[in-house]
């Protein structure tokens, strides 16, 4: 990931970076120099910094889910238990919580999509840690409220929600430009990832700190710890390259090849809704490359998020075995000690 992006992220790159270490990894840990583990880096640094750095933990993994960021974006008002996600989510928010308008004009938006289902939260929700867990995907704190021309852009990660404060162990609430309130508790941030149209900047600009009703029940505000979840996927398909899957995810039915962009796999599907695939709308429309080159942006978030998942599932999965589409070989899922293939994982998502 270029410096001078990252800078556009946040003041202090290397605390940033150890961040996103945290939100790929799910638990706390520091910025190594090499992946051999020596030479710990000062993440307070700002100048004269290196090209690579390695991210380490003496926790164990709970990786994200590169695929976590769904490209079928759907309206929150179809069936009646989204109505009552949308009930819910207008009750704390009242207004889209970037732009303050009326909630007329709003989308209740799902965090984590509301294609990966109940069972996907519930697991996600104990790998991560939440307390008191999230076991429905219409429950409010996997909800926010936002005008009706940000969904899409928040769906596809193009828009992402950066937590920084008290509910962040490394980004305070000036590491990030624009703070006007050095002493609030926190932020949460809209960073454009990926380069949006032109309106999206007088609609809600580059870092632009969300505002919350002040007389909501601050226990049902969004799960921090999905906040952080979907900020790393964002960040993750958008500069993530070269990572490849080694197993294939419990949870998730259907061929291992739906998780990769290939020229010969459909992936215009339709979701419940009837939207097509988002992600292939933009190739058709020379946004996206149809190489094999940035895979990773060619992926859907929900196909981000199921990666990381699979990769930390306690289920048994020594003895599944799964095809590399792209490789064009047959691979066997990592042993139990993950060591070694976690730091070889981190080394292919290059900083």
């Amino acid at each position: 990931m270029p410096l001078d992006e990252m800078k556009k992220l946040t003041t202090r790159p290397l605390q940033w970076l150890r961040y996103m270490g945290y939100c790929i990894y799910g638990a706390k840990g520091h910025l190594q120099a090499t992946i051999l583990g020596h030479n710990k880096v000062d993440p307070n640094q700002t100048t004269g910094l290196a090209n690579d750095y390695y991210y380490f933990s003496s926790h164990p993994a709970r990786f994200i889910d590169i695929d976590a960021i769904d490209d079928k974006v759907t309206d929150s008002v179809g069936t009646p238990r989204r109505a009552s996600f949308r009930e819910a989510v207008v009750n704390r928010d009242s207004i889209c919580i970037l732009t303050r308008v009326n909630a007329g004009n709003c989308e209740a938006c799902h965090i984590i999509p509301h294609s990966k289902g109940d069972e996907y939260l519930a697991s996600l929700s104990v790998h991560r840690g939440i307390d008191p867990a999230i076991t429905e995907i219409k429950d409010v704190r996997n909800g926010l409220l936002l005008f009706i021309g940000l969904h899409k852009p928040f769906g596809l990660g193009q828009i992402g929600l950066l937590l920084t404060g008290a509910e962040n162990p490394y980004l305070g609430v000036q590491d990030v430009p624009g703070c006007h309130d050095p002493n609030a508790s926190h932020r949460l941030i809209a960073q454009h990832i990926k380069p949006v149209h032109q309106l999206f900047d007088r609609i809600a600009d580059h870092n632009t700190d969300a505002a919350f009703n002040n007389n909501n029940n601050g226990a049902t505000r969004p799960e921090p710890q999905l906040l952080h979840f979907f900020y790393g996927c964002a960040i993750l398909k958008r500069w993530g390259v070269d990572a490849q899957s080694p197993v294939r995810n419990p949870l998730r039915d259907g061929d291992i090849s739906s998780w990769y962009y290939n020229e010969d796999h459909d992936q215009d599907d339709k979701d419940e809704d009837g939207e097509g695939n988002s992600d292939e709308n933009e190739r058709e429309e020379g946004i996206l490359p149809r190489g094999r080159s940035n895979a990773w942006q060619s992926r859907s978030m929900e196909d981000v998020m199921d990666f990381v998942l699979s990769i930390t599932t306690r289920d048994p999965l020594s003895s599944i075995t799964t095809r590399d589409p792209l490789l064009s070989t047959t691979t066997r899922a990592p042993p139990e000690d993950k060591t070694d293939y976690v730091a070889q994982w981190l080394k292919g998502v290059r900083k």
